[in-house]
């Protein structure tokens, strides 16, 4: 939030959240981020890395590496 500009109730709700990544994303990295991300969620892959860009409040791209591991999912 600090590194983009923008504060937490900008994101809003985990509905929102997503809205809110779509629109900041850089277009090229979208279709990739939705794929990685979701595969992660359904399962499919036990991690998940990403390189990525984001638009700051003042418009400028900033780039993002991030990764995770699930270490428990609910049954």
């Amino acid at each position: 939030e600090e590194y983009l500009g923008y504060g937490p109730q900008d994101a809003g709700t985990p509905k929102e959240s997503r809205s809110w990544l779509k629109e900041h994303i850089h277009p090229e990295h979208a279709r990739k981020f939705e794929s990685v991300l979701r595969d992660y969620v359904e399962g499919k892959k036990e991690r998940f890395e990403l390189e990525f860009c984001l638009k700051d409040v003042e418009g400028r791209w900033r780039w993002f590496w991030s990764r995770g591991k699930c270490v428990a999912r609910d049954s």
